[in-house]
């Protein structure tokens, strides 16, 4: 019998609640008791995502898991790679209301010691979240995308194109990386950790895939309620049993619109959004990246020497550019959802600006004034 992906959700979310319970591993870890050493380098991922969606001001700034890890956001422009700090306030949408955002991932390019633990673990978990931070006309309490891959290598250790997973969509309509935003504001979170081929949510992944028959493991969750989202993401924690991430980040404020900028709710750090390519890196790679920032340009997603010869396949280039970094690559596009159009705002790198602030670049934060309503 035909089945849609909505309804095969259902049935693998069941199935995984089930396996939870029935499962020993899993569910001494629901309580609190792991019944096996963790593997070296594993990270305590139940407590990260029990805690995920629990970002209030008043319980200070959100913790990771692996702080090394922790992702830090570079965006793109005409004039190369910049940490987010530097994009200009009078870049974000000039727009007195809701936005939509389209968000596509480019490339995953491990550095070379992460493909070797991915050789030795087997297996990998790619997560994108999405939640809002406001209600939707004041009407609905704030929703939540989350969007999930399984990954692991072929038999050469070669790991899959994310141009081949449901992440990334020619359809920029397409449900599972389109979000609305209310207000210009909301958060986003990008995580990628390695797990085991034996552990439980590898199994129901790669096992969904065959039921399903999808040509990748990959599930989104669009437009449900916050408190859904975090029942589904307790029964993912316990599932994913040990884990190591490469990239570890909590929900990350990130303002879209120069309205939003002046907002006197908003928090001083913040991730500014616009239409562009970022590159996501973890923090114990910043470095080795910030030494070679002015000879990298962006290629089909991927991060390649501007030396490099262009008959090279794309592939060939980013394996040899900073061999030693581990990034992801994400291309954003952010739009008025209603309401009259702003007049397009300039490339994020066109003019220089003290007023833009970010809390996951390198460079110090410079905050927006606020104004009084």
């Amino acid at each position: 019998m035909p089945i849609d992906r909505r309804s095969f959700l259902d049935q693998i979310l069941a199935a995984a609640a089930l396996s939870s319970v029935l499962s020993p591993d899993a569910a001494a870890q629901t309580q609190g008791k792991t019944p096996t050493t963790p593997p070296p380098g594993t990270h305590d991922s139940i407590s990260f995502w029990n805690q995920f969606y629990d970002t209030s001001s008043r319980g200070g700034p959100p913790k990771v898991a692996a702080p090394e890890r922790e992702v830090r956001f570079l965006y793109h422009g005409s004039k190369g790679l910049a940490f987010t700090s530097d994009i200009p306030a009078n870049s974000l949408l000039d727009h007195a209301g809701d936005v939509s955002v389209t968000l596509n991932l480019g490339q995953f390019r491990p550095a070379k010691s992460d493909q070797i633990a991915f050789r030795q673990l087997q297996s990998s978990s790619l997560r994108v979240d999405c939640v809002q931070t406001r209600p939707m006309m004041n009407l609905f309490a704030p929703l939540a995308w989350a969007s999930l891959a399984s990954l692991f290598p072929d038999k050469q250790g070669k790991l899959p194109s994310l141009q081949t997973l449901g992440f990334q969509s020619t359809s920029s309509s397409a449900p599972e990386n389109k979000v609305t935003l209310p207000g210009g504001m909301g958060k986003l979170a990008v995580n990628i950790s390695m797990v085991r081929r034996e552990s439980m949510v590898h199994k129901v992944l790669t096992e969904a895939q065959t039921i399903a028959g999808i040509t990748a493991p990959f599930f989104a969750f669009p437009a449900i309620s916050i408190p859904a989202l975090k029942a589904i993401t307790t029964i993912y924690s316990a599932l994913e049993q040990h884990t190591a991430f490469l990239l570890n980040s909590p929900l990350t404020l990130a303002v879209a619109t120069q309205q939003a900028l002046q907002d006197e709710t908003r928090t001083p750090a913040y991730l500014p959004l616009v239409s562009g390519d970022y590159v996501l890196v973890p923090q114990a790679h910043v470095d080795e990246l910030g030494k070679n920032m002015d000879k990298l340009e962006l290629t089909q997603g991927y991060l390649v020497d501007k030396g490099a010869p262009s008959s090279q396949a794309p592939e060939t280039r980013a394996a040899n550019a900073v061999p030693d970094v581990t990034y992801v690559t994400l291309r954003v596009v952010v739009a008025p959802l209603a309401g009259p159009s702003s007049a397009a705002p300039p490339p994020a790198d066109s003019a220089p600006s003290d007023s833009s602030s970010d809390s996951s670049s390198k460079a110090p934060s410079k905050s927006a004034p606020k104004k009084k309503k």
